[in-house]
């Protein structure tokens, strides 16, 4: 009875792909791969200025894991995946973050000065989920 649950159960909970593994590659292909200049920053007044409020630009609380800056022409509520770190939300700007020829300059949000200096910079390629900000 008991291994005729856990079955039933693992059965239930069996989820099918909702897309093929060949569509998924073609996703995949389909993106646009940006090179990334990563750097990151606190919510003091060491890199944040007058602004060192805890508050983004677009008016979120800046929370660690989750938001980024990014250059204007990217609208907030984007996100970003950066190759090797994760998925981040645009939620701020920043006066040195800025499109510098093809490489998008990224910075990511940590709670502490100190994780911010060790995390350093980072040249990575990424890509963003949503393109239709890029189409004109």
């Amino acid at each position: 009875m008991f291994k005729k649950t856990i079955l039933s159960i693992m059965l239930l909970c069996t989820v099918n792909p909702a897309i093929t593994a060949e569509e998924a590659q073609q996703v995949k292909e389909a993106r646009t791969y940006y090179d990334l200049n990563v750097s990151f920053y606190c919510p003091y007044t060491c890199c944040c200025g007058d602004y060192a409020d805890g508050y983004t630009a677009s008016g979120t609380i800046a929370t660690q894991g989750r938001t980024c800056a990014a250059p204007s022409e990217i609208p907030f509520g984007t996100v970003i995946h950066i190759d090797g770190l994760g998925d981040y939300i645009v939620e701020d700007r920043g006066g040195a973050i800025i499109k510098n020829g093809n490489t998008y300059c990224i910075d990511i949000y940590m709670d502490s000065h100190e994780e911010a200096l060790k995390m350093g910079r980072i040249y990575t390629k990424g890509y963003i989920d949503n393109e239709d900000w890029n189409k004109n």
